[in-house]
């Protein structure tokens, strides 16, 4: 902990003394000299502020690290990510603490518990607090403190509490988190999994069934039975029965009206007796059954329904004669076989009436009936059963039905005078209008539409054109521009006209006097001049939405067109047709669709198709339409069909292509291509094997047999045989040596063919290898001539043939 100092005194003298080494050091040695013996402590570690620290161990890790001690050092480890560490001197990992469930650290080696933050979809102002986001909101970001930083989904999206990102609710595709908004699946079609992201995943409802834009499920449809969502097929509900849509149970159908049955007790609907119906559907048995109005009668009891005498009729389930009565305009008692007389000429009578003094003059009449049989001058008809008559009001008058007096009558409305004091009804002046029971010219006022003051005869004068007043408006200032105008039509004495609102707007109210009134529609919706509402606007061609409702219109996505107006949903876009694209979004027509790259376009009856380009050629333009212009390959190259770029064009066997230009080159020497090449090299051949320029495969060189590919490499002729020829692909290649003779491996002609030891010839030459004499020997390989043939000393005795003299 301390090192030895030196230092020369104030006389000359040397002075001595030990020295502590300082902070964040240590010395674990006696006797050195110099503050270089304090050993630095490992980074990220010290010694807490104490000097004179006498070994490694007093070194402690700093807050977020531990200790980490391994066969050759020791140094201070970061806490890992998602950890913390407030103390100092932890000796291992297990010192970092986990942070609080749901949070995280942005990086390692956290000193303090506010290192770690909530994770995506939680907030919270401290990592102990993380709260889940609510349903329906998400947050993305890692560290939010704040509820504000839950963000609500878009439309037709939701979240689960803790969620990262927004996904499109079933019955719905698209991507929030790609900014691509939820889309309805269309009419007919659902969709039952959240989070699908394309058109594709809307599957069509079965048969029998349907469903609304943006269902999950699909319901059974009107009449039918079933439960598509549980694999259950709509069936139909029996005959004369029917059901409400989405029923899913046989008991859901119940009989129509006029039948009776209860399912599935009964197999069908039975129709009530003659003349007898149901008071409405879902009839259980026949005691359901009543007469219809105009007959009585006891189905149930099978008492058959009988018709009411002339001019009477019943309520619905009559059982008895007694319960029919007489009609509108008729009197009596069927009940006591009394018939239904009509009431007197211009008077009628309520339905149930059995007297005449219940006749009533009908409206534009007046008078009274009255019950008896009157036969003296007074009566109406010798002997009749009533007396009384309806007189008409004078013309153009009128009265409320069962007027009993000429004082009833009024001057019908337009019209004015005193009919009962003898003054006719005359009519108001032009475009003008009275109410009922007007006497003077006065009542008189102009209709909508108009303005003026008739009863002072000052003409009723039309409002300007595109303009309107109340009943009843004196001057022109009354008149105000329709919905969808504006313009002051009464602010002089000359009118002025009222002005359409511009197309692409629209004006709900009346009486609006700038264009300022007219509102623009939602973006890209359309509506013609002069539109009176919201409902005017329109998505035009090639585009979709519901502007009428305050939305707006989205384009057509690319590779569709709608050339309609007025369409609400993306499934209204038209695809283009197989291999068809548009160059842009919000296609019109199907003219703006056109064959892609690597296709040329024919139009047969209005009908787009797109043919591939041939092999050997290509096309990197669209909108190609003849198969002229697709671009040949360079020459010996080729290309598959319905190639788009020049780089499809690849160089046929034995050649190789250029990257830029794709021209085509031989494979050099020694190399080879086996099949269509794009690239710039070829393949080297094997080992032992050799191709020439432009080569499709290489071939073994002589002295060795095979196929040269990886599966049947050249493999060398054996030793004492030679191949001459190139190309061999089997062992027969291989020749043998002559007799007495042998060669090295992969030998190629006769010429490597030597005779053995103890043998001399030359076989190239013709000369057989002939054995060396008896008690001789030759010890070498290539001999020529039996002068190499040496006699064995020593009387030793050896075989023809021998190589050396061994006994």
């Amino acid at each position: 902990g301390y090192y030895a100092a030196y230092a020369n005194g104030s006389n000359g003298t040397l002075t001595f003394g030990c020295d502590a080494c300082g902070v964040d050091s240590y010395n674990p040695s006696n006797s050195k000299v110099g503050p270089q013996a304090c050993l630095s402590c490992p980074a990220r570690s010290g010694t807490l502020m104490v000097n004179a620290t006498t070994s490694l161990a007093g070194c402690h890790c700093d807050a977020g690290y531990y200790k980490s001690v391994t066969s050759v050092s020791t140094s201070c480890t970061p806490c890992p990510t998602d950890t913390y560490n407030e103390v100092t001197s932890v000796l291992s990992v297990s010192g970092c603490l986990s942070c609080p469930v749901n949070s995280v650290t942005l990086a390692d080696a956290q000193a303090n518990v506010s290192g770690c933050v909530c994770i995506a979809g939680f907030y919270g102002s401290t990592a102990s607090s993380c709260a889940r986001c609510p349903n329906g909101t998400h947050n993305p970001a890692i560290g939010a403190a704040l509820l504000a930083s839950c963000l609500a989904c878009p439309d037709d999206a939701f979240s689960r509490a803790d969620s990262e990102q927004c996904v499109c609710a079933p019955g719905h595709y698209g991507d929030p988190p790609g900014a691509v908004d939820c889309a309805k699946c269309p009419r007919d079609y659902y969709q039952p999994l959240a989070a699908m992201t394309a058109l594709s995943a809307c599957l069509a409802c079965p048969a029998a069934a349907a469903a609304v834009n943006g269902s999950a499920q699909c319901t059974c449809i009107a009449d039918h039975y079933g439960n598509p969502a549980l694999g259950v097929a709509c069936t139909p509900c029996p005959n004369a029965s029917s059901a409400f849509e989405g029923s899913t149970l046989l008991t859901d159908c119940t009989c129509n009206l006029g039948y009776f049955g209860r399912f599935p007790s009964d197999d069908n609907c039975t129709f009530c007796p003659g003349n007898a119906t149901t008071a409405g559907p879902d009839t259980a048995n026949v005691s359901g059954c009543g007469c219809v109005p105009g007959y009585f009668g006891d189905p149930k009891r099978n008492v058959t329904c009988q018709t009411c005498p002339a001019n009477s009729s019943t309520v619905l389930g009559a059982t008895l004669v007694d319960h029919c009565f007489c009609v509108n305009g008729t009197i009596g008692d069927p009940g006591e076989g009394q018939e239904c007389a009509r009431c007197p000429a211009f008077s009628s009578s309520l339905p149930g009436s059995n007297n005449y003094s219940q006749c009533f003059c009908i409206p534009t009449y007046f008078g009274e009936i009255m019950e008896g049989n009157f036969t003296d001058e007074n009566s109406t008809e010798e002997g009749a059963s009533y007396n009384g008559s309806c007189t008409a009001c004078p013309a153009n008058a009128e009265t409320p039905r069962g007027s009993t007096d000429l004082e009833d009558c009024q001057c019908a409305p337009g019209w004015y005078g005193s009919p009962v004091g003898n003054v006719s009804c005359r009519a108001c002046p032009g475009m003008a209008t009275s109410p009922l029971g007007s006497e003077d010219l006065s009542d008189c006022r102009c209709i909508s539409g108009f303005y003026g003051a008739p009863g002072r005869s000052v003409t009723c004068v039309a409002c300007v054109s595109n303009s309107a007043s109340e009943q009843g408006s004196e001057y022109s200032g009354n008149c105000s521009c329709n919905p969808g105008y504006y313009g002051d039509p009464g602010a002089s004495s000359t009118a002025t006209t009222c002005q359409a609102c511009p197309a692409n707007s629209y004006n709900a109210l009346s009486d609006q006097v700038t264009v300022s009134a007219c509102v623009n529609c939602t973006a890209r919706a359309i509506s013609e001049a002069a539109s009176p509402g919201v409902t005017s606007c329109v998505c035009p061609q090639g585009a979709y939405g519901d502007p009428g409702s305050g939305g707006s219109c989205t384009l057509c996505p690319a590779n569709t067109y709608n050339s309609l107006t007025s369409l609400t949903v993306v499934s209204a876009c038209v695809a283009c047709p197989a291999n068809a694209v548009t160059l842009l979004t919000g296609s019109t027509g199907k003219t703006d669709c056109i064959c892609d790259r690597g296709y040329f376009a024919q139009w047969t009856a209005g009908v787009l198709t797109c043919y591939s380009c041939p092999v050997g050629t290509y096309s990197s333009t669209q909108g190609i339409t003849a198969e002229a212009q697709c671009v040949q390959c360079p020459a010996n190259a080729s290309a598959p069909t319905a190639s788009d770029a020049l780089e499809d064009c690849a160089c046929v066997a034995g050649l190789r292509t250029n990257a830029t230009t794709r021209e085509c080159r031989e494979c050099p020497r020694g190399t080879f291509s086996a099949a269509a090449n794009p690239e710039e090299t070829c393949t080297a051949c094997l080992s032992n094997s050799y191709s020439s320029w432009g080569a499709t495969s290489c071939t073994c060189d002589p002295g060795y047999y095979g196929y040269a590919n990886a599966s049947s490499p050249c493999l060398a002729c054996p030793s004492s045989f030679y191949n001459p020829t190139r190309g061999a692909v089997s062992s027969a290649a291989c020749v043998s040596c002559p007799t007495f003779s042998g060669s090295d491996a992969a030998s190629v002609d006769l010429y490597q063919c030597a005779c053995t030891p103890g043998y001399y010839g030359l076989p190239p030459s013709g000369i057989a290898c002939t054995a060396c004499p008896t008690n001789t020997s030759q010890p070498l390989a290539n001999v020529t001539n039996s002068s190499w043939c040496v006699s064995c000393g020593g009387g030793a005795a050896t075989p023809s043939g021998s190589a050396d003299c061994a006994a």
